[in-house]
């Protein structure tokens, strides 16, 4: 090989070395971006991940919390207060009872008669007398009034439910100053509604005491009434129940 061949080889295997050496190099130029990128993405989702994680759970529990507290709301003033267990209860000092004592009713439901077997038991001289006038009121000291209406009772006596009501107030207005007059609604819940109702609201305001059997107050309007009235009342879980706050309240 003469001089200029050698040269020339030479410059080839220098120009192929350069070629091998250029690739090698960039190799890793290239793959540090895509390295970093990686790094970048996989550092930026881990974050985002975190913090939507992190919002919905704050959110999450808010949430919950909330709806606890609507679930754990108190009641109604018709939440249970009796049970078979403690059949009766008791709000305020219930006045006691003075004789003559009459009963009679604002509505003509049958459960002035209950009343009537209710004061029987508790030993209670009293007067039944459902159609009671003002004169008839006047002369009694304690008056039971017993709430809740009777499509058949009104029929049976002949007067219509505005008839009843308009006598049931003039009754009332007939009673002495210091009567003691005590709304008595122990139908439980089949004298509630819209013809019962009425009764309860003419009654009530006028009234010194309530007392009523507990299935009647499922909406809480006796109760209410009581209160807004700044009255004393006895709720019984039972018809007899009422017998042992009636023995409660003799003198």
């Amino acid at each position: 090989m003469n001089k200029m061949q050698w040269i020339a080889s030479l410059l080839a295997a220098l120009t192929v070395l350069s070629a091998l050496s250029g690739c090698g190099s960039s190799a890793p130029v290239s793959s540090a971006p895509a390295s970093s990128a990686a790094s970048a993405s996989s550092e930026a989702a881990p974050a985002a991940s975190s913090s939507a994680a992190s919002a919905s759970s704050e959110a999450a529990p808010a949430a919950s919390s909330e709806a606890a507290s609507v679930e754990a709301a108190p009641a109604a003033d018709g939440a249970p207060k009796t049970s078979k267990e403690n059949p009766t209860f008791v709000s305020g000092e219930l006045p006691k009872i003075a004789g003559p004592v009459l009963v009679t009713s604002a509505g003509q439901g049958g459960d002035t008669e209950a009343m009537d077997r209710v004061l029987q038991k508790a030993g209670v001289e009293h007067t039944l007398n459902a159609t009671a006038s003002a004169s008839e009121v006047a002369s009694a000291k304690t008056i039971f009034v017993v709430v809740g209406a009777s499509m058949k009772g009104l029929g049976a006596a002949g007067v219509s439910v505005e008839q009843e009501l308009a006598r049931a107030k003039a009754a009332l207005a007939g009673a002495s100053e210091d009567a003691v007059i005590i709304c008595a609604h122990i139908g439980g819940e089949a004298r509630r509604g819209d013809t019962s109702d009425p009764f309860i609201e003419l009654v009530m305001p006028l009234s010194d005491a309530l007392i009523a059997v507990e299935g009647g107050n499922a909406d809480g309007m006796l109760t209410q009434l009581a209160d807004q009235e700044g009255i004393p009342y006895g709720l019984a879980f039972s018809i007899a129940g009422s017998i042992d706050i009636a023995k409660d309240m003799v003198q």
